[in-house]
């Protein structure tokens, strides 16, 4: 369990209460001085490489190079040179001597990105390196020692990999001496809210836009919507929102059509688990009988829309705000819940 007593907002540039973060950032305080390596995992889009350099931020390497490798980026025949450095002349195109990561991390942390992607035949290479602090460039026979921290990080499931042979066992061991997991955008709850605020500041002042918030039913949509993209894809779709309106708040209409059709599909799951009457008969459920009927005995004759919102308002009074749960009950989509706050907001 987290000592709430000690629960932090933000910690080093990284952002967040939810209970989650108050974990990664209480292991961002025992781990960072260690010389530990540290592998860092966790889905597409949840920073890992911002959490890299937190830690060697907070480290006593603080000062000295931050270098990154992206495993990923480079071709499988330019790996090892990148990684340790070449000689002149070591292979078609090497025009002079050239450092790799490795001799200019000297001192500091050299963070591996996706280190998933590396090629096995370097994954040896690498192994030796750790096991020995020493490495040769491509084309020398000179052995060089450095003083390096290794960060890696990968959004792969490496015990799959390492089944499936394209990942060494030994080498895993090695680099994953501290594991950190990162928490999705979706295990994090309000901490959605707070950075979309921030990147909607952020963007707002970079376009000269006057954005300062977002309505009630948006932070709804974001609290419900799965991120599958995490961090990244909420700050992209924030500056989208940013770049083609311009508005005191964000709302419902300016959101992209991936967000309401998620609350859609959504709701058409909870339709079909929950199917509905036909068009024809007056829904079932306790609250629209209980409204329908008062109104069939008024003297007076209230609009339809009005009996609508008020069986809308009492639905989420009944379920407390949460507006999947109302949309169950009264037999609707959510999007259509949504949909009607948003313009009983515009018209109030």
């Amino acid at each position: 369990m987290v000592n709430s007593s000690h629960n932090r907002s933000h910690f080093r540039g990284l952002l967040g209460s939810s209970e989650p973060m108050q974990t990664l950032y209480q292991a961002i305080d025992k781990v960072a001085s260690s010389k530990a390596p540290i592998l860092v995992t966790g889905e597409g889009g949840t920073g890992k490489g911002f959490c890299a350099e937190v830690i060697h931020q907070k480290s006593q390497r603080t000062g000295k190079p931050f270098i990154v490798l992206n495993c990923a980026a480079i071709p499988k025949n330019l790996a090892e040179s990148a990684l340790f450095g070449h000689l002149k002349g070591a292979f078609t195109g090497a025009l002079k001597n050239q450092d790799g990561a490795v001799k200019a991390a000297d001192g500091g942390t050299l963070f591996l990105d996706e280190i998933g992607e590396m090629d096995v035949t370097l994954q040896s290479s690498l192994l030796r390196f750790l096991q020995t602090g020493t490495f040769q460039k491509v084309g020398s026979d000179k052995e060089e020692q450095v003083d390096v921290r290794l960060i890696a990080a990968t959004n792969r499931d490496i015990s799959s990999d390492i089944k499936a042979g394209r990942f060494r066992e030994n080498l895993y061991y090695h680099i994953s001496v501290v594991h950190l997991k990162l928490p999705t955008l979706r295990q994090r709850g309000k901490d959605i809210l707070r950075l979309a605020r921030v990147f909607l500041k952020k963007y707002a002042q970079e376009e000269q836009k006057s954005f300062h918030g977002l309505t009630k039913p948006v932070e709804q949509i974001l609290l419900d919507y799965d991120w599958a993209g995490n961090i990244l894809q909420l700050e992209s779709i924030i500056h989208r929102i940013v770049v083609l309106n311009d508005a005191k708040t964000v709302t419902v209409d300016m959101l992209p059509a991936q967000l309401s059709e998620e609350a859609e599909n959504q709701s058409e799951e909870e339709k079909r688990e929950n199917p509905s009457p036909t068009s024809r008969s007056i829904p079932k459920t306790p609250l629209f009988k209980k409204t329908v009927a008062k109104q069939l005995h008024d003297d007076a004759i209230r609009p339809l829309w009005l009996v609508e919102k008020d069986a809308i308002v009492h639905a989420l009074e009944l379920s407390s705000g949460n507006i999947s749960k109302a949309a169950r009950d009264l037999q609707i989509s959510a999007q259509t819940i949504y949909r009607k706050l948003h313009h009983w907001e515009k018209t109030q």
